[in-house]
């Protein structure tokens, strides 16, 4: 709430004999004065939800190092558009992602294998200083493979600690309940990115890199899982819309390199927040 000072206005003597004044106090009317009105200007109170709103596109389909559109459409492009919905620290979404090339055989001998995913997610992220922690969940949903699912737990931390690095480290877990859970098993990241500013904060160069190690998620074994580093460009078109771009790069390890290759894909965004 802001308000105005009360003006203190000056009354005129004589002007035969000499100049004086007396002085008017907020709120008093005098003989020789006015009192001036408070003008309150009302300050509209920032919205604690937002919106966010991205759709995309990926020349592959690379989740935890594995290509998983080479095991349903033999390769292939993939569009994908998210929505959420942010406050108090809680994130609620969902994205959903189809492969571009239908109709192909697969790894899995199947002919005319389309590629469909919804994420259904629940995310909570708490900051304490230079520390942040993150947990959620996470549904999946594959409605063309049989309708099969996954139920997974996530819980993470990160610091701004280090100049121009955010370190993190991320531990997710799926809940097998039935055959229908296609995924066992954990997953840990490591992560290092940045962010450079290049035109003030409206362009900037984002790298990263990050190594996996796998629980029984996408191997029967224990074992690294897979290396990756890329980079992204995003430009702030408004105050509301950016628009990135990106590349990547992943090496296989050892809990996928049997049946997973090396791999280099990238992709472009836009993002609008309300």
């Amino acid at each position: 709430m802001k308000q105005t000072n009360p003006t203190k206005l000056f009354a005129v003597g004589s002007a035969i004999a000499a100049f004086t004044f007396t002085p008017a106090f907020a709120g008093e009317v005098t003989m020789d004065s006015k009192a001036t009105k408070e003008v309150k200007i009302e300050e509209k109170a920032e919205s604690p939800f937002s919106v966010s709103f991205s759709t995309g596109y990926d020349s592959e389909y690379i989740f935890r190092g594995v290509d998983i559109l080479n095991f349903t459409t033999d390769d292939g492009d993939l569009l994908w558009a998210d929505i959420n919905v942010s406050a108090y620290g809680f994130t609620a979404g969902a994205w959903y992602a189809e492969a571009i090339n239908k109709g192909n055989e697969g790894a899995t001998g199947e002919e005319d294998l389309n590629y469909g995913e919804l994420d259904l997610y629940l995310l909570y992220s708490y900051t304490a200083g230079p520390v942040t922690l993150t947990g959620g969940y996470t549904f999946y949903y594959f409605p063309d493979l049989d309708d099969t699912y996954s139920h997974e737990l996530n819980i993470g931390v990160s610091t701004s600690v280090i100049p121009f690095v955010t370190p993190s480290v991320t531990f997710y877990y799926d809940i097998a309940e039935d055959d229908k859970d296609i995924y066992d098993g954990g997953y840990l990241e490591f992560k290092l990115s940045s962010s450079i500013p290049v035109v003030g904060d409206v362009v900037s160069i984002d790298p990263y890199a990050l190594v996996s190690y796998d629980f029984e998620y996408n191997s029967t074994e224990s074992d690294w899982n897979h290396f990756q580093t890329g980079v992204s460009i995003p430009v702030k078109l408004t105050e509301n819309i950016t628009i990135s771009g990106y590349a990547a790069y992943s090496w296989a390890l050892s809990a996928i390199e049997d049946f997973q290759n090396d791999e280099l894909w990238g992709g472009a965004k836009v993002s609008f927040t309300f």
